[in-house]
């Protein structure tokens, strides 16, 4: 059932959007994985690059390779320890053929790739992964081929317990819904959006929603921008990992969860979870 419902979600998506599917275009750089670094980073020994990439890449060296579309915790975390198993069954010492896209490479000097387990590019492993409740998506501005279809893929599989605003923080480290009345918002100078649910600012009872502003323009192009004003006063639907939000107070810690696709943002109740007591 879930496999039809990404599938559909996928093809919706794409038409409303004129993407193709991937490979766009068949991904043309083919190397050897050695090491598997965390949940989205792998190094590659190349062993086939074509010639407009020559000044780039060259055949014989080992590149490091950061996934686009995804992101997996830190090694210290149990998530991200899982994350990189799943990475190393997937790719571990396997050929793998690599696309690229606007932006090759990132400010760690990491390559920038849409990662591929079959030469004809029809298995990508960030696809496979963004589908893990583990692996978050990431998307960005400069790398924009496939952020429709990462962000879906992600959001078909947002299923799980749901809880009222003030219920969050009995629920620490729990992937979950939660809802409850926008109060307040704000957005700042660079584009980081709070949406304060409960109790208004400054107030510690209350539940905050952050979306950081690499994501932000992902939320305005679905809803609208300044899309947080439309939100005041509604009933609003939020999944992710429930947390603590350390203000400038240290003894004040208000539960929070941080949104990095707009599927995770409804206004009504998801029809995978129970939402009791509204």
């Amino acid at each position: 059932m879930h496999r039809l419902v990404v599938l559909a979600c996928v093809v919706s998506v794409l038409a409303g959007v004129g993407e193709a599917l991937p490979p766009y275009p068949p991904p043309d750089i083919a190397g050897r994985v050695t090491v598997v670094i965390d949940g989205d980073t792998i190094d590659v020994l190349l062993q086939s690059v074509p010639e407009a990439l020559a000044e780039e890449l060259r055949e014989g060296e080992v590149v490091r390779v950061r996934y686009i579309g995804v992101n997996a915790r830190e090694l210290d975390e149990e998530q991200g320890v899982v994350a990189t198993e799943l990475n190393r069954i997937l790719v571990g010492g396997k050929t793998v053929y690599i696309e690229l896209d606007n932006t090759h490479w990132d400010t760690y000097g990491r390559l920038l790739a849409y990662v591929y387990l079959d030469s004809h590019g029809l298995l990508m492993v960030n696809a496979i992964l963004s589908e893990v409740m583990i692996v978050e998506p990431m998307a960005f501005t400069s790398t924009p081929r496939y952020n429709s279809l990462f962000s879906c893929l992600h959001g078909c599989w947002a299923y799980g317990p749901c809880y009222s605003w003030d219920e969050a923080a009995e629920h620490y480290n729990e992937q979950a819904w939660v809802y409850g009345p926008v109060v307040d918002t704000a957005r700042l100078p660079y584009n980081r959006v709070f949406l304060n649910i409960g109790y208004g600012y400054p107030n510690p009872s209350r539940f905050t929603v952050v979306i950081f502003e690499e994501y932000t323009h992902l939320f305005d192009a679905l809803f609208g921008s300044y899309f947080e004003k439309e939100l005041e006063g509604k009933v609003i639907y939020v999944f992710g990992w429930i947390k603590e939000y350390e203000q400038k107070d240290p003894k004040a810690v208000v539960p929070e969860i941080v949104l990095t696709t707009p599927r995770h943002l409804l206004t009504e109740c998801p029809t995978d979870c129970e939402c009791s007591g509204e």
